[in-house]
């Protein structure tokens, strides 16, 4: 009789897809030695044996950088499952997420990631460094795009020579700047991944970041909003477009049905004198612009603005808004010194731009077209032709939350329906690319959504590989908020595929999952 662990062994070889677990064939040291897999560029700095502690298995842990300034770790456990699990980055990256990298190293993968283009861990909006060396084109295009593909492509010389043979799947996991590099993945490398999980992508890049100027400058700069009134405006927003799924939940389920107007939704100061009661016509008419978006100089609108519902209340009782809408008068935000960051040092140069180049003067005239031409085809993931990723089989899950207040959330639900176009149905598209619109999450967990984007990663990720490797097509999610005393109460709720969204059945708790079931709204 086989003993029960050579029978579960064998059971393992015998199904499937799936590969029995592999040792090294080298020691972790003779990874110092680049002939062992010689990768152009790349230098090892170290090779260390992990022992196993904390949860964690041991492994040989590698790292270096690659020409000009793109660092990279790699993990590569002593009991390997077959295959490899990538990170990406996050803001103007510089780091490389060790955390991020735990989920895939328990279960057995080899882990790896990249830095983004450079190893310069300073505050998260200073581009600058990008441009202290004369490779700084190389470093923006391996920031943009460029990183996560050469980490992937020597983490698979690595594997092959350290266990002997070559990953059997290959996944990659990133939100935010993270989520642009998983979806440039698809679009650029189809066969990098067989697997993408990819979040809160501020796709276009270079809109984006220009947005976040024209904001500071060309609206708030105008007419100052203080915090104390965003309060009132999330009330006003939740007011007229909470119940337009017929259930009045503190969540907006599709904002682009709302018709709130700051205009003539918010109250006006009597005789346009400014109150913490009231707004005046300047600051309703720049809460008007930031959910209608910029426009130029003609009248053409450049982009789509916030979604209703970015605005909400968050469990710190902040503003989602709070991010962008300056403290005190004049002040840079967090988000308007990321974007003006991107502009003047990688956006206007060699036009403009530079040391002496005051954020202020942003000109959607003559900066945004400039900007777009330089880095728009390196940094902007909005190629909605995926033939080539779906006909070599793979599979990507992507998700954003509606109250997106960093990464503007309509953009996600754009990008899919241009991809079913391309694709040509819903169906065919559902086939191996998924959206999840997530009501109420923000950019940073808080929001008063069902979840935030460190709760889904694993369920996310666990149904992605069952996607890949057994086919089993992700349907809804059941999504969970904790109870914030004072703001409200616990609650779970579907997190259905885009386009269909999460409908009450009609009796039983609106708190509890089990009472909504997924659909696809009338028009």
């Amino acid at each position: 009789m086989i003993g029960l662990n050579v029978f579960i062994v064998l059971l393992l070889l015998a199904s499937p897809g799936v590969t029995a677990p592999s040792s090294p064939v080298l020691t972790c040291p003779d990874l110092m030695d680049m002939t062992k897999f010689f990768y152009p560029a790349a230098t090892i700095s170290s090779a260390t044996m992990v022992p196993a502690g904390g949860g964690l298995p041991e492994h040989c842990k590698v790292e270096g950088w690659r020409w000009p300034d793109d660092g990279f770790i790699v993990k590569l456990p002593s009991t390997w499952n077959g295959r490899l699990f990538q990170v990406g980055n996050g803001g103007a990256a510089g780091t490389i997420a060790e955390s991020d990298m735990v989920l895939g190293l328990t279960m057995g993968f080899v882990t790896a990631g990249g830095s983004g283009g450079h190893r310069t861990p300073a505050t998260f909006y200073q581009f600058g460094y990008f441009v202290s060396d004369p490779a700084a084109y190389q470093k923006v295009v391996d920031y943009c795009s460029g990183s996560v593909h050469a980490t992937n492509e020597l983490v698979r010389r690595m594997i092959k020579a350290y266990y002997g043979v070559p990953p059997d799947y290959a996944y990659y996991v990133g939100y935010s700047t993270g989520g642009r590099q998983g979806r440039m993945e698809a679009q650029q490398y189809p066969n990098d991944f067989d697997g993408i999980l990819g979040g809160g992508d501020p796709a276009p890049f270079t809109v984006r970041t220009m947005e976040d100027a024209w904001t500071a400058t060309q609206v708030l700069g105008a007419a100052y909003v203080p915090h104390a009134k965003l309060p009132m405006l999330a009330e006003a927003v939740m007011a007229k477009c909470d119940g337009i799924d017929g259930l009045v939940d503190g969540l907006i389920d599709d904002p682009r049905k709302c018709t709130f107007n700051a205009m003539t939704d918010l109250p006006a100061c009597a005789g346009d004198v400014d109150g913490m009661d009231c707004f005046t016509q300047a600051q309703r008419q720049a809460v008007y612009n930031i959910y209608r978006g910029p426009q130029n100089g003609a009248g053409t609108l450049l982009a789509k603005g916030a979604s209703y519902g970015s605005e909400a209340i968050m469990a710190d009782g902040n503003s989602g808004w709070t991010m962008f809408v300056p403290a005190t008068p004049g002040a840079a935000t967090y988000a308007a010194r990321l974007g003006a960051s991107f502009v003047r040092w990688i956006g206007l140069p060699p036009r403009g731009g530079g040391p002496n180049w005051d954020w202020k003067t942003f000109n959607v005239d003559t900066d945004w077209d400039i900007v777009r031409s330089n880095w728009g085809q390196a940094c902007d993931s909005v190629d909605a032709d995926l033939r080539a990723f779906k006909v070599k089989g793979k599979k990507m899950i992507d998700y954003h939350g509606w109250s997106d207040a960093l990464c503007w959330s309509f953009r996600a639900a754009d990008y899919y329906d241009q991809v079913v176009k391309t694709i040509g149905s819903l169906d065919e598209t559902r086939k191996f690319f998924k959206l999840y619109m997530i009501p109420g999450m923000t950019h940073f967990p808080g929001g008063r959504g069902v979840f935030d984007r460190n709760t889904l990663r694993e369920p996310f990720f666990l149904a992605l590989q069952d996607w890949v490797e057994k086919g089993t097509e992700p349907g809804a999610f059941v999504g969970s908020r904790p109870a914030v005393p004072g703001r409200w109460g616990a609650i779970t709720r579907p997190l259905c595929p885009y386009p269909e969204v999460a409908r009450y059945r009609g009796t039983g708790s609106i708190d509890s999952a089990e009472n909504f079931t997924c659909e696809i709204p009338s028009p």
